[in-house]
């Protein structure tokens, strides 16, 4: 049965698709990081584990730059899209990626200047051969979500 807005699914199937798949990326996001984990200590070690760690305490404060923006997104955004209205929907968007563009560039710029003292926060241990590969994969991944909108 089609509703108005030209769905073919009621609001109450969608809620519960949607919590189906809430719940489904809630499961990876727990299972994911042990197994990763796992992987990472048979495959290369402990010590790389060690600097999974500190890159990820390092560029989980770069994100903070996010400072809960997403959640502002979705609650603005609701009332423009339940009312069908586009022309405020893209407004807002509009606005969105630019912020995101800025936020991201933070981010980004903030990880380049903070590369070169990594060395420095080991405390006399060396550097493992691939940690430079490795920490670059952190930086663009902690900064690609937001600049993943400004492309999109």
């Amino acid at each position: 049965m089609e509703n108005q807005s030209g769905n073919h699914y009621s609001r109450s199937c969608n809620v519960g698709r949607n919590m189906i798949f809430g719940y489904i990326n809630r499961c990876f996001s727990l299972f994911l990081p042990f197994i990763v984990r796992t992987v990472v200590i048979y495959r290369f070690g402990a010590l790389y584990l060690g600097m999974n760690s500190l890159l990820s305490s390092i560029f989980q404060m770069l994100n903070l730059a996010e400072l809960g923006f997403g959640a502002a997104v979705v609650y603005s955004l609701y009332r423009p899209v339940a009312e069908e209205d586009t022309e405020t929907v893209c407004a807002y968007l509009g606005t969105y990626r630019q912020i995101y563009r800025v936020i991201g560039l933070v981010i980004l710029t903030a990880g380049l200047a903070v590369m070169p003292f990594f060395p420095n926060l080991l405390r006399g241990q060396t550097v493992p051969a691939g940690m430079d590969i490795f920490s670059w994969s952190y930086l663009f991944g902690g900064c690609g979500d937001q600049l993943s909108v400004v492309w999109l």
